[in-house]
């Protein structure tokens, strides 16, 4: 069996390891997420997927997912939120990652709400929140210790996250006296070359409902894809799927990622949803596409993305006065649109295709 060290070696190309652990009869994995909603994307999976990985490498092993409802609650006031209107469910989690059944999932609110803040902080850094921070920074310079906090309380021996939270491993480090290996993974950068987040709106969230995900990756940046499909090909096997002649290279690497994604969040490929797509059985009453340059004309665009079955059902649709681009009548089946601007196309009265540069 692997050891953790080779495991991250092999599975997560570009990470780096901070800090060394003691051995223990029990080795206690620790992972957070601040999910607004409960929304879970891809970033969250690859890192939640390690963190199994690493949890497998040993013979007692816990794996300890922490939920920061109070983290992600609290404003520059410092004021902990109610969390119920803000989808902190564990069961909202565990939809979206069944395969982390065994994990335990905690909420730092638990500890947090019933903490004095400044009795976490240092003297000296106590007068620089008080003196020289902005309002506006004041929970981001604060997060870091909350969240050393949560490790100080947890005492994890190996704690998993992304390369942009070495700031925080740093201070959780220096905080606290407990042994800790702090293992930082590369980041799933999303659209535009940018972290994936939520905050960007551009993310391919977990759903449980397998259909919204199969539209989520059908809609994203072919490039994205590509690379996402590289990645999670590096920690799960999979055999690529052959598709007809009919579907290009773009196209088939999305339907490869979610057969992919399917099998390690549901346990089974969905392969059912890529043969109704294919035969133009599957449809989606709004669609959020980005144009692509070589799809500039309306019919080209729409026939991609399977929203129009053909050219003779297009033209009927024009034919009859169906089809609205930003509310003014398409008259022409051979209009094109302009890349720099926006677009919503109605078809009928049920769908919506918001086109974004």
């Amino acid at each position: 069996m692997l050891n953790f060290k080779n495991i991250i070696k092999k599975y997560a190309k570009g990470a780096k390891i901070m800090g060394s652990f003691s051995k223990n009869n029990v080795v206690k994995i620790k992972f957070g997420i601040d999910s607004t909603k409960g929304n879970l994307h891809i970033g969250h999976l690859f890192c939640l997927i390690i963190a199994k990985k690493i949890s497998s490498a040993f013979k007692r092993s816990k794996l300890i997912i922490i939920v920061g409802d109070y983290t992600a609650t609290i404003g520059n006031q410092l004021k902990y939120k109610d969390s119920s209107n803000f989808g902190y469910k564990i069961s909202t989690f565990l939809s979206q990652v069944p395969f982390l059944r065994k994990a335990i999932f905690l909420k730092n609110g638990t500890w947090l709400r019933n903490v004095d803040i400044n009795k976490l902080f240092i003297k000296s850094y106590n007068e620089k929140l008080k003196n020289h921070v902005k309002k506006k920074d004041l929970k981001n310079k604060v997060y870091p210790y909350l969240q050393s906090y949560d490790t100080k309380l947890l005492k994890p021996d190996i704690e998993v996250g992304g390369v942009d939270q070495l700031a925080n491993f740093y201070i959780s480090k220096k905080v606290n006296c407990y042994k800790t290996a702090y293992v930082m993974l590369p980041l799933i950068l999303g659209d535009g070359k940018i972290k994936m987040s939520k905050s960007e709106k551009k993310c391919i969230y977990l759903r449980k409902n397998s259909v919204k995900l199969f539209w989520n990756i059908i809609r994203y940046n072919d490039e994205n894809v590509l690379e996402f499909m590289k990645i999670f090909k590096r920690i799960y096997t999979f055999k690529i799927i052959i598709f007809s002649r009919k579907v290009d290279v773009n196209m088939s690497n999305k339907l490869n990622f979610f057969v992919l994604i399917s099998e390690i969040i549901y346990g089974k490929n969905n392969i059912e949803l890529v043969r109704k797509f294919l035969k133009n059985k599957l449809t989606e009453r709004e669609y959020e596409i980005k144009l692509n340059r070589n799809l500039l004309e309306v019919f080209s665009l729409l026939s991609y993305y399977k929203i129009i079955k053909s050219r003779s059902d297009y033209k009927r649709k024009i034919k009859n006065g169906l089809i609205k681009i930003n509310d003014k009548t398409l008259l022409k089946s051979n209009k094109k649109l302009t890349y720099e601007k926006k677009y919503i196309i109605k078809i009928g009265k049920k769908i919506i295709v918001k086109i974004n540069v």
